[in-house]
């Protein structure tokens, strides 16, 4: 391992070894220096960089080390409160950090897909953002107790991860099995990606599934949820392919983006109190078949197991589903994002007279899908509307697929009449 050394211009002196969290030495250096510093040192060899700065330009560390394999040791920078936003964000090649015993807030996805295995969070955290760690590899967590605001998955969809801990000062946050609640119990907050196990069942009085609570776990295949819940939020139980199916409670209320999307639910049935789906809850589920609607519900309602908003967009389409051909409904308005996703037996579709959109990623990876029969009354594509598909009839003269952009008709004369 290369070891970036300097000498002080004003006290002339040598900057000592120090020990780092992984063992190795390390020596001392400031952010204006590191650029300098590296020159000498070979792109692939790692570097350990202990910054001596009172508050550093992070984003100027982040450019200068590139795609370098480091550890970072912040632990004298006194005058960080904050790191930033994304400050790390996808940066795989950060291996290690140490925080200053000052530091107040870690910021929304800073360290996600990283390879932080292993952090200590100080004691003088009060905020971690959104995501903040997010798809790493730490394999312990000790949430301290001055943490009084930990935004959504900030230790979500970590497959090294089997237990979380919270000091038992805290007031806002606890453990129960390694497990992590809100301290009134109305929250699961995350479960583990890496804890093992097959069934769960949550806690009754719990109110709420948090933000990708269960995301990528692959150890669980039943999960039951208590009556008390009235909201699944976005990405609850995203990825966790074991999962066959889910019985939502009588009177839950919501159900966030991607709650399910990537599990392996044969079918669903959402209940009549449901007022709120997120975008496309229902994403990349292979195998299901069927979505029902309880009658009474004013919001959603699904036809020959396709569901459908009151307001006449269809919804999700399921992959599953055995037909080869579909007449989308009179009435239906519009089509949904990724509403067909991976529905790989349909060979085509016919859309009725007043369908005027078809939404982003609607037809993706529809790898049967010969044609469509578009009516004349649609008007937009969403981007990638059919990416993934062989070559498809019936599409626009002008449209290109797939495309980044959403594809616009042109209104012609007679159309403007």
């Amino acid at each position: 391992m290369a070891r970036i050394s300097f000498r002080r211009a004003v006290l002339a002196v040598s900057v000592a070894l120090l020990p780092f969290a992984s063992g190795a030495a390390t020596m001392k250096v400031s952010a204006g220096e590191l650029s300098s510093k590296l020159a000498d040192v070979p792109a692939n060899e790692e570097v350990e960089i202990a910054l001596v700065d009172a508050e550093p330009n992070l984003a100027s560390v982040v450019q200068i080390v590139g795609k370098r394999k480091f550890t970072l040791d912040l632990s004298e920078c006194k005058s960080l409160k904050s790191i930033p936003a994304r400050a790390f964000f996808l940066m795989g090649n950060l291996a290690g950090v140490k925080f200053p015993d000052t530091l107040e807030e870690i910021g929304d996805k800073a360290f996600t897909k990283t390879s932080l295995s292993s952090v200590e969070i100080p004691a003088s955290v009060k905020k971690i953002g959104l995501f903040a760690f997010a798809e790493t590899k730490l394999t312990n967590v000790l949430v301290p107790a001055g943490v009084s605001e930990l935004k959504a998955g900030a230790f979500a969809e970590i497959k090294t991860l089997s237990s979380i801990d919270v000091d038992s000062a805290s007031k806002s946050y606890k453990s129960e099995d390694g497990i992590l609640f809100t301290r009134d119990g109305l929250t699961i907050v995350t479960y583990p990606a890496g804890k093992s196990g097959a069934s769960y069942e949550i806690p009754a009085g719990v109110v709420s599934v948090g933000t990708a609570a269960f995301a990528r776990n692959e150890s669980i295949s039943d999960v039951k949820i208590p009556e008390s819940v009235l909201r699944i939020c976005g990405f609850a139980f995203r990825d966790c392919p074991s999962i066959q199916k889910i019985e939502i409670p009588s009177k839950c209320v919501s159900i966030g983006r991607d709650a399910f999307d990537g599990t392996a639910i044969g079918s669903i049935s959402i209940p009549k109190t449901v007022a709120t789906l997120g975008e496309n809850p229902f994403n990349r589920c292979a195998k299901l078949s069927a979505i029902t609607v309880e009658e009474g519900n004013v919001a959603y309602n699904s036809n020959d197991g396709v569901l459908f908003s009151v307001t006449k967009e269809l919804l999700r389409y399921p992959p599953a589903k055995n037909a080869k051909s579909y007449d989308i409904p009179a009435g239906t308005l519009a089509v949904g994002p990724a509403a067909f996703a991976g529905a790989v037996s349909l060979e085509s579709v016919s859309f009725p007279d007043g369908a005027s959109e078809i939404g982003k990623y609607s037809f993706r990876e529809c790898k049967s899908l010969k044609s469509v029969s578009l009516s004349p009354s649609v008007r937009k594509i969403g981007r990638m509307a059919f990416f993934g598909c062989p070559p498809v009839e019936g599409l626009p003269e002008d449209f290109t697929n797939p495309s980044a952009k959403d594809y616009i008709k042109k209104t012609s004369d007679a159309d403007a009449k």
